[in-house]
């Protein structure tokens, strides 16, 4: 795990209770288990960081083996470690997911042209700025279709009914 004078810089290991030369000195069981560890924190450290940092520290249980050699662990899923270092894994483990819709592909394919998949989509989401959505942002706003003279234009009187 490494010292905590390596981990923490010289001004926080200073906020943390043990100045400078300590924590270069000292393991982080040692650290850790001292009394006045954490405890002359500044009244002026507003640092909700440092302040979080601590109470961490101290809730952490620390289990030291000696008879096994630290190493590295990458998380691969949700309680599952590897020793390799895979950007694929990391990606889907800080992306949000969401569910995937069956238009998506018939939108969204390698050769579509990115103007009218983008007219597509809205189309789809009904966030066209119809005549009818329009109206309802602003009074007084003429909202009739300019192709038929139809009052009400709609996503669906311009791309089925519209003559």
């Amino acid at each position: 795990m490494g010292r905590l004078g390596k981990a923490v810089s010289s001004q926080t290991s200073v906020f943390l209770g043990c100045a400078g030369h300590q924590c270069g000195f000292m393991g982080v069981e040692e650290v850790t288990q001292t009394e006045t560890f954490g405890e002359n924190l500044p009244a002026s450290c507003r640092d909700p960081g440092i302040r979080l940092l601590v109470d961490q520290i101290k809730a952490f249980p620390i289990v030291l083996s000696t008879d096994t050699e630290d190493a590295a662990l990458w998380k691969k899923d949700v309680n599952e470690f590897q020793k390799v270092f895979t950007a694929h894994n990391t990606w889907n483990l800080i992306r949000m997911q969401k569910v995937v819709h069956p238009w998506s592909r018939i939108v969204w394919f390698p050769q579509n042209v990115p103007r009218f998949a983008f007219v597509v989509w809205l189309a789809i989401k009904d966030s066209l700025a119809t005549g009818h959505r329009l109206s309802s942002w602003s009074q007084g706003l003429a909202c009739g279709c300019v192709f038929c003279g139809e009052p009400d234009e709609t996503k669906d009187h311009l791309f089925f009914a519209c003559p």
